[in-house]
């Protein structure tokens, strides 16, 4: 009787696309979303055949994060379709990549590493204001080079004729499906594309008046949408999906019926909650500008096993120039030399208790 060894199968690795890295958490394909405290959040990143809901009130902050999804796209060479919305002039809206930021981001964070060190050695202070100043950002070494840019909101991007990129238009007033021009124009444009290629679905204002009809808001034809929606982004092999949009709450809270089952079908959702009134000096906020609430994940938090992110305690949310940043939320310190407000006139004519005699 022989015996014959057998021999480990040896299969060629498999090429990732540009812009395209294996998740530290559990291997699945992640891209960024051109935030890169917000791909912290994410473990790394958004996972691929995924679909992201932020919601938010009366203000924009939301569209900076769809701007920076679909700016990193066109970067990394993925295709970017965008839904009904203002159309072309949107893409002229898109920020330019800053280089000289992605240079002293990565020297910021290696030098803050090395003065975390002195900093164990200093006197500890009240527990309020021990974490004013910390901020959870990924290593630097942990960011692979080139899978995610830096950008900057006072420039644009240029858009050339290479970039893969196409837009759709507006629901119908009337018919049994409004959606349908829309479905087509994204099925048109994934039968267009090479195999193997990541495309970026960007829907800003999702429900808007402005650019949904009152019929294509009817729960009816919103939710078969979004489950033909979901479909696509989970079911295509050819081509890999991924999908960004916002939703006004004030317009549709959760309560209601599309949200409900917008946010049942998604991988993740959050919510930006701004705050009335920011600090700014020469134009920019000097303090978060409001909190940022993670209600679901693609991907358990590192520590915790459930999708809950309960556990990831009060996040904020600052927006400027070049930078989405999401950091932990905490009280500001407390001045304790507080200057004393002068007294009116009215208060200076009346004797104060302490000099009055009995």
């Amino acid at each position: 009787m022989s015996f014959k060894r057998k021999t480990a199968v040896q299969t060629a690795p498999v090429e990732l696309p540009k812009g395209v890295r294996l998740s530290p958490k559990d291997g699945r394909w992640i891209t960024s979303s051109g935030s890169t405290s917000f791909d912290y959040y994410l473990l790394g990143g958004i996972p691929l055949r995924s679909l992201l809901v932020v919601e938010e009130d009366s203000t924009d902050y939301s569209s900076v994060l769809l701007k920076f999804f679909a700016a990193e796209g066109l970067l990394q060479d993925h295709a970017v379709w965008l839904g009904p919305s203002m159309g072309e002039p949107w893409f002229r809206q898109l920020p330019a990549e800053n280089e000289r930021a992605a240079k002293s981001e990565s020297f910021s964070s290696g030098s803050s590493s090395s003065s975390n060190k002195g900093e164990q050695n200093r006197m500890k202070i009240a527990w309020r204001y021990e974490n004013t100043s910390k901020t959870k950002v990924p290593a630097p070494d942990a960011i692979p080079p080139g899978f995610t840019h830096a950008f900057d909101l006072t420039k644009r991007l240029t858009i050339s004729s290479k970039m893969m990129k196409s837009v759709s238009p507006s629901p119908l007033e009337t018919g049994s499906n409004p959606f349908i021009p829309v479905l087509e124009s994204l099925t048109k444009f994934l039968a267009s594309l090479k195999p193997g290629t990541v495309c970026r679905l960007v829907l800003p204002s999702l429900l808007s008046p402005a650019f949904y009809s009152i019929r294509a808001t009817n729960p009816q034809h919103f939710i078969r949408f979004i489950h033909s929606l979901s479909s696509l982004i989970k079911c295509t092999t050819s081509v890999h999906l991924i999908c960004m949009c916002s939703v006004p709450s004030t317009l549709f809270s959760r309560d209601c019926e599309q949200v409900y089952w917008l946010e049942s079908l998604a991988s993740g959702v959050f919510s930006l909650h701004p705050f009335p009134i920011t600090e700014t000096v020469n134009g920019l906020a000097t303090q978060p500008q409001g909190l940022f609430r993670i209600h679901k994940l693609p991907l358990p938090l590192p520590f915790t096993n459930t999708d809950n992110s309960s556990e990831a305690g009060d996040l904020s949310f600052t927006v400027s120039k070049r930078r989405f940043t999401i950091e932990p939320w905490v009280l500001p310190p407390l001045d304790e030399e507080q200057p004393q407000a002068k007294p009116s006139s009215n208060e200076k004519s009346q004797p104060s208790l302490k000099s009055i005699d009995f």
